[in-house]
């Protein structure tokens, strides 16, 4: 991908009036008219607009940072979930049935895990 910055010569935390500035610029060295319609300049010169239009639009502007790394893209945070801990609810319940399911659910778990591992 084309850096737009170097193509207008410009830094990366460039105001949009340095933009402008830089793009009037070269806008009329690669204009095609002042180039007796040379296909290269006329390229130029659309990638120039391009240029323009993408760094003056802070959404597009933030893209091509991300893409050329300029910028680096964040990382998302990844969302926390509170999960209520079993020994709180079995307190609150205060049933003694439960404790027992709840131990027995364990010792289950336990031995299933276990299993793998005795198996060597």
């Amino acid at each position: 991908m084309v850096n737009f910055y170097d193509l207008l010569g410009i830094h990366s935390n460039a105001t949009n009036e340095e933009i402008l500035k830089a793009y009037r610029i070269k806008a009329k060295i690669y204009h095609p008219d002042t180039n007796n319609g040379s296909k290269a300049a006329e390229t130029m010169f659309k990638m120039l607009g391009l240029a323009k239009e993408t760094l003056l639009d802070p959404q597009k502007r933030l893209e091509h940072d991300y893409a050329v790394h300029v910028k680096e893209r964040p990382t998302p945070q990844p969302k926390r979930v509170e999960v209520p801990v079993v020994k709180e609810v079995v307190r609150r319940e205060n049933n003694i049935g439960q404790v027992i399911g709840w131990g027995l659910l364990g010792l289950i778990v336990g031995i299933a895990l276990g299993s793998s591992t005795w198996k060597k």
